[in-house]
Parts: structure tokens; C-alpha cells; sequence
């Protein structure tokens, strides 16, 4: 058989056992360790990259609100502009209304102070021969002749 030398002994096997398992233990925390190490190193380097594009997003936005205030201080600006044009432009229309509105009823107002003054000629004229008729008819009677004047001018 085999001596005591040669054989081993359970507590001699879980001691070696022991030992090959601590330094397999030991061997797999170093590279867990490691590993961890690596993505770290990794996370901060992302970290450092978060932060630079966060400082050029936000440089962005701050060009962007600016142009944004330009903008609308151009729109303003071309707002108040038009409503100054549009209120010019009403004025000028009315003006320009009046004058075509003007234009295209002075011949009706002509004609109609022609015919208004045809009639007024023609009521004088008929006062005229009415007064010589009366005047005429009362036969030399001046206070009648004076009064249908004063009722007929």
C-alpha cells in the first residue's frame, strides 16, 4: 500500500484545497477588480464627455435664445411698421375714395344744379309773371302789388 508519506490525508487534501482555492479566490477578485477598474475609468471618461457636450448644448441654446430676442425684436419692429403703413395707407384710401367718389358724381351734381337751377329760373320767372299779373290786374293799386311782392320774395 501506499506509505503515509505518500498518502494523504483529508486534512492535508482540504488544506491544499483550501490554498488552491484562496489563490483562484485571490486571482479572480484581482480581475474582478480590474475589470471594475476599467469601467471607471470608462464611466468617468463618459462623464467628462457628458459634461462637454451639456456645455455645448447649453452654449447653443443660449446663441439660439438670442436669436430667438432678435427675431422677435425684428418682428415687433416689422409689426409696428405695417400697422403704421395700414393706418396710412386706410387714410390715403379714404382720400382717394372721396376724390373718385367726387369725380364720378360731379356731373350728376352739375346736372342736378342745372335742373335745380332751371327749376329755381323757372319759379322766378313764374313769381315775375305772376307779380305783372297782379300788378297788372289791380290797375295801378301799388300796396298790392307791393304785398304780393314781399309774399313772393
Amino acid at each position: 500500500m501506499h506509505s503515509d508519506n505518500e498518502q494523504t490525508t483529508p486534512v492535508t487534501f482540504l488544506h491544499q484545497y483550501q490554498q488552491q482555492h484562496s489563490q483562484q479566490q485571490q486571482s479572480n477578485f484581482a480581475l474582478v477588480v480590474h475589470r471594475l477598474d476599467d469601467h471607471a475609468a470608462k464611466l468617468e471618461k463618459l462623464d467628462e464627455k457628458i459634461e462637454k457636450l451639456d456645455a455645448k448644448m447649453h452654449a447653443k441654446y443660449e446663441k439660439l435664445d438670442a436669436k430667438i430676442e432678435k427675431l422677435d425684436a425684428k418682428m415687433d419692429a416689422l409689426r409696428n411698421d405695417m400697422q403704421a403703413n395700414l393706418e396710412t395707407f386706410r387714410k390715403d384710401m379714404k382720400a382717394d375714395m372721396r376724390e373718385v367718389v367726387s369725380a364720378a358724381m360731379a356731373p350728376v351734381n352739375e346736372r342736378f344744379n342745372t335742373v335745380e337751377g332751371r327749376i329755381k329760373h323757372a319759379a322766378t320767372a313764374a313769381d315775375n309773371k305772376l307779380l305783372r299779373w297782379c300788378a297788372g290786374s289791380a290797375a295801378g293799386s301799388s300796396g298790392l302789388a307791393y304785398l304780393m311782392s314781399r309774399l313772393l320774395s
